[in-house]
C-alpha cells in the first residue's frame, strides 16, 4: 500500500503537476514539464533524439527494444525501421522471444515473421530449457502444428523435448502421434508417462489399426493423388542435419505399412529407394510389391 501511495504521489505531483520540473519537452503540440533525474534513466531517449541529427545510429541488441519503444513514442519512422532491421539480424536463442513480443506490440510484422521462421528452424536443434519455458502456450502450439517445424530425427524427439521443458498438456495434442506409437519402445514410454489422455491415444490407435488392415487386406498401395494441405498436416516429419556438402545415406524404418526407405543424398539430389524386399525389417507389415509415397 505504501508503495502504491508513493507511486501515486510522484505521478500526481511530479508528472501531472510538474512540480520542481527542471526540463520542458515540447512535441506534437503539447508540453511536458519533466525531471532530468527520471529522464536520465531512459537511455533509449538519448539514441532516439540523436537519430534526429544523424542517420547512422549504433543500435546494440540489448537496447534495441527500449529504443524501438522511444522511436514509436516519438514517431521516428526511420529509427523504427532501423530497429526492425537490427532485430532481424540479431535473432538468437536469447533474443527471439523478446523480439517477437516487442514486434507484436509495435506492429513490426516482418520481425515477428522472422522470429517465427527462426523458431521453426532452430527450436529442435537448440533444445534450450530456458527457451521452451519462455515461449507462450499459443506460440508453442503454433510451432508444434506447423509442417515447417524442423524435426531433428523423428516425432518422438519432439515429445521428449516437450516433456522435459514444457509440461502443458494442450500442446501435446498437436503432436503427430501416429508416428510415435508406430514404434514399440516409444509407445511404451507414452503409456508409462501418462501425460497424454488415454482418449486421445485411443483414436490414434484405432486409425492406425484400420490403416494396417487396409494395407494388408484391401490392396491399399498408398496415396494416388497429393492433397497439399493433407500432406502438410499429416505427413511424417523426419529431419537430418547435413553439416557440409557430400554423400550421405540413411534409412527410415519402423511400422510403416510395407515400406522402409533408404535415402541417399549426393550431388544435391535426394533419392528414395524402397528397401524392404532386399532387407526385411521387423517393422514392416505388408510385402506388397508396389507402394506409393508422397514427399
Amino acid at each position: 500500500k505504501k508503495l502504491k501511495s508513493t507511486s501515486k504521489y510522484i505521478y500526481q505531483t511530479l508528472f501531472l503537476n510538474g512540480e520542481n520540473s527542471d526540463i520542458k519537452i515540447c512535441a506534437l503540440g503539447k508540453e511536458w514539464n519533466l525531471h532530468k533525474i527520471y529522464l536520465c534513466q531512459v537511455s533509449a531517449l538519448q539514441v532516439a533524439f540523436g537519430s534526429l541529427y544523424r542517420d547512422d545510429v549504433l543500435l546494440k541488441p540489448s537496447r534495441v527494444i527500449a529504443i524501438l519503444a522511444a522511436a514509436c513514442m516519438l514517431q521516428l519512422d526511420g529509427l523504427i525501421q532501423q530497429c526492425g532491421e537490427t532485430m532481424k539480424e540479431t535473432i538468437s536463442v536469447q533474443t527471439v522471444c523478446s523480439y517477437s513480443t516487442a514486434a507484436g506490440v509495435y506492429g513490426l510484422d516482418s520481425v515477428k515473421k522472422k522470429c517465427l521462421e527462426w523458431l521453426l528452424n532452430n527450436l529442435m536443434t537448440h533444445q534450450s530449457v530456458d527457451l521452451f519455458k519462455e515461449l507462450s502456450i499459443t506460440m508453442m502450439k503454433q510451432l508444434i502444428c506447423s509442417p515447417d517445424l524442423l524435426v531433428m530425427q523423428v516425432e518422438m524427439d519432439v515429445y521428449t523435448a516437450l516433456k522435459k521443458c514444457y509440461p502443458f498438456v494442450p500442446v501435446f495434442k498437436h503432436l503427430r502421434m501416429q508416428y510415435i506409437i508406430s514404434d514399440l519402445a516409444s509407445a511404451r514410454i507414452i503409456e508409462r508417462d501418462a501425460l497424454i489422455p488415454s482418449e486421445w491415444l485411443s483414436s490414434v490407435y484405432k486409425q492406425q489399426w484400420f490403416t494396417m488392415l487396409r494395407v494388408e487386406q484391401d490392396n491399399d498401395t498408398g496415396p494416388q493423388e497429393i492433397n497439399k494441405e493433407e500432406l502438410e498436416n499429416n505427413s511424417m516429419r523426419c529431419g537430418r542435419r547435413l553439416a557440409k556438402d557430400g554423400d550421405y545415406c540413411w534409412r527410415w524404418t519402423g511400422f510403416n505399412f510395407g515400406f522402409d526407405l533408404l535415402v541417399t543424398y549426393t550431388n544435391r539430389y535426394i533419392i528414395f529407394k524402397r528397401n524392404t524386399l532386399n532387407q526385411p525389417c521387423s517393422g514392416s507389415v505388408s510385402l506388397q510389391p508396389q507402394r506409393n509415397i508422397a514427399f
